[in-house]
């Protein structure tokens, strides 16, 4: 048997929430950071017409290494859950709060998000998909807990299972 079920039903250590949830926080504050910054490149090529592919190229393998890392970083069994959970929060309450506070207010809780040195405001924040993303891995992050605490792990036996005991037929 492969895939999921397999790896949890002979999962030797415990999930580890609180470590994943810290995790998923930092996690998802960097991926944040990368795609608002390597957004707001592409979109200034968008709003000047800039035809040039080459340039623009290199801001979309930085969108593209931050979505394969933040996913290597969530696909780590024993901090998934928390990770996933811990990510979600975060990118969920920003969007909720950009859209929800007052505008100025909105502009200050932004630059949480704003690379040290630079001037740009993130617009990934700003049109929604922050919060998108945060809630499907909200989501995803309740489903794996809850995966994770119905199978409980197991320790593998020093010896076979008692039905092995007669084999072969004597």
């Amino acid at each position: 048997m492969t895939g999921s079920a397999f790896t949890l039903e002979h999962m030797n250590e415990k999930p580890q929430l609180g470590l994943g949830i810290v995790v998923g926080v930092v996690a998802g504050w960097l991926a944040t950071v990368v795609v608002s910054y390597a957004g707001v490149s592409l979109l200034r090529r968008v709003a000047t017409f800039n035809g040039d592919l080459i340039r623009s190229l290199p801001w979309v393998v930085l969108i593209l290494a931050a979505g394969a890392a933040l996913a290597l970083v969530l696909s780590i069994r024993t901090i998934a859950g928390g990770a996933l959970l811990g990510a979600g929060l975060l990118m969920t309450f920003v969007g909720l709060a950009v859209q929800v506070l007052p505008i100025r207010h909105a502009f200050e809780f932004a630059k949480i998000f704003q690379l040290p040195g630079t001037r740009y405001q993130g617009y990934s924040e700003w049109d929604g998909s922050t919060m998108f993303v945060g809630v499907l891995l909200l989501v995803l992050g309740i489903t794996r807990l809850r995966d994770d605490s119905r199978r409980r792990p197991t320790r593998l036996q020093d010896s076979p299972p008692s039905s092995w005991q007669n084999y072969p037929p004597r």
